[in-house]
């Protein structure tokens, strides 16, 4: 019996780091809707300890997106997409599409996020369909 269903194992995986768990918990949840595996980071510490554990490498398990909070505490999120950009510089993990999460429609943060590096962004709260047009365009997920 062959399934056309791709384990969850191997299915495209997320990165997401937020501080707040109510918003892990909801974009992993409109992820897994979607067909994407997800694996969360409640700092940007725990985020870097992550990506050297699962992407080093070429043989290394990878994740196709990053999202990132642009605000946490000790390591913000615009310093922690300049170190992961720096470690991609340097080959220390493999490149991958960041995409900084933000609140409201300040005008600066978008702004900032495209200045920093980061691929684009999305703004909190979350709606699965501009999440799920997000992942259409980076060619992610959409086993369901």
């Amino acid at each position: 019996f062959i399934s056309r269903k791709t384990a969850p194992e191997e299915r495209d995986c997320v990165l997401v780091v937020d501080d707040n768990p109510f918003n892990l918990m909801t974009i992993a949840s409109y992820s897994r809707e979607l067909g994407v595996n997800v694996r969360t980071a409640l700092s940007g510490k725990a985020c870097l300890a992550m990506l050297n554990k699962h992407m080093k490498g070429r043989g290394g398990k990878f994740f196709k997106l990053i999202f990132v909070d642009i605000l946490m505490p000790e390591l913000d999120g615009f310093d922690l997409v300049e170190m992961l950009l720096k470690k991609m510089r340097d080959n220390e993990i493999l490149e991958v599409p960041i995409i900084g999460l933000i609140g409201g429609t300040c005008e600066e943060s978008k702004t900032k996020c495209l200045e920093t590096g980061m691929c684009g962004y999305l703004r909190k709260p979350f709606e699965k369909e501009l999440l799920k047009n997000l992942y259409m365009e980076n060619g992610i997920g959409m086993d369901i």
